[in-house]
């Protein structure tokens, strides 16, 4: 028994690391029913994604793959995809919150949301908030 099972799920999300030119987080959500790809980017930038793209499809393609020869779904084609930016508009105009934002989309997604409602200047609040959550987990003991 694999301690994931990925291929159950409809929705991936996938946050990226992009390190050049200067090193930035994004995010995209992979909607395996419906075919799509959705790309949050708190600089809203498009043009750096052609190549993201190429490559999230191969990890889609790769993930697929695994658990065909694994047995846990049945072999399919994965057809054509379509990819959508989530943002038209910047929301971030700093040079360090882009991890933070990544967050914050991962968990509007987790709780249903498409979008994140927060603003940049809610950002330190948010990360304040993330703080406390870290400090509340308990200590593991070996």
């Amino acid at each position: 028994m694999s301690w994931t099972n990925y291929w159950e799920k409809s929705m991936w999300i996938l946050p990226i690391h992009c390190p050049s030119p200067c090193g930035h987080w994004v995010m995209c959500t992979i909607d395996i029913a419906s075919r799509r790809l959705f790309l949050f980017d708190s600089f809203a930038e498009e043009r750096p994604w052609k190549q993201e793209i190429q490559d999230i499809m191969k990890l889609v393609s790769r993930l697929f793959m695994i658990a065909v020869t694994k047995n846990v779904v049945p072999e399919r084609d994965l057809g054509d995809w379509m990819a959508f930016p989530v943002l038209l508009h910047a929301t971030q105009t700093n040079g360090y919150d882009c991890g933070l934002w990544v967050l914050a989309q991962i968990a509007a997604m987790l709780r249903g949301y498409k979008i994140t409602g927060l603003r940049e200047e809610d950002m330190i609040r948010f990360q304040r908030f993330l703080y406390m959550q870290v400090l509340c987990v308990p200590a593991i003991i070996v």
